[in-house]
């Protein structure tokens, strides 16, 4: 008769410590909540003017940027054939003209980077980023935009 209340007590102890293993899990706030990507400056589509300068982006945690990437792409292309054509295809090098890599990333986990690269001529250029947050998950995504003489009045038009 001991060995079944032992027995008992057991599978009573198990069954209480996955009940509580999962409660954790459950509330634990960095399993429901990943980082995402706010804004971007200057985002997706967008048109800026020649000797644009410098990409801002941020995320609603904090990430640690591994990545970040400026590519100017092919001649002959518009902004949208190269957003439709980045989406179909990846990031591939023959939609690159030229290409740097950002060397001076931010240190440790941060909610947003600045970067700073020479000024750009006109053109359509696209910036890759790849980010690890804080619990692991890795993002990666790219912001394309086009460098105009004057974008004030292409905008306006």
């Amino acid at each position: 008769m001991k060995e079944f209340s032992v027995a008992k007590m057991s599978k009573r102890k198990i069954l209480l410590s996955v009940l509580a293993t999962l409660g954790f899990i459950t509330l634990s706030p960095s399993v429901h909540a990943h980082s995402k990507m706010q804004n971007a400056i200057p985002e997706d589509g967008d048109m800026v003017e020649i000797g644009h300068n410098n990409f801002a982006i941020m995320f609603n945690r904090k990430v640690r940027f591994t990545k970040v990437s400026l590519h100017r792409s092919v001649e002959g292309k518009t902004l949208q054939e190269m957003v439709e054509w980045d989406a179909q295809a990846g990031h591939i090098e023959a939609q690159h003209i030229e290409s740097i890599t950002i060397g001076e990333l931010p240190r440790g986990f941060v909610k947003e980077g600045m970067f700073e690269f020479d000024p750009l001529d006109v053109g359509i250029y696209h910036i890759e980023w790849i980010v690890v947050a804080q619990d692991g998950h890795v993002m990666e995504g790219a912001e394309h935009f086009e460098v105009l003489e004057d974008a004030a009045s292409t905008v306006n038009n």
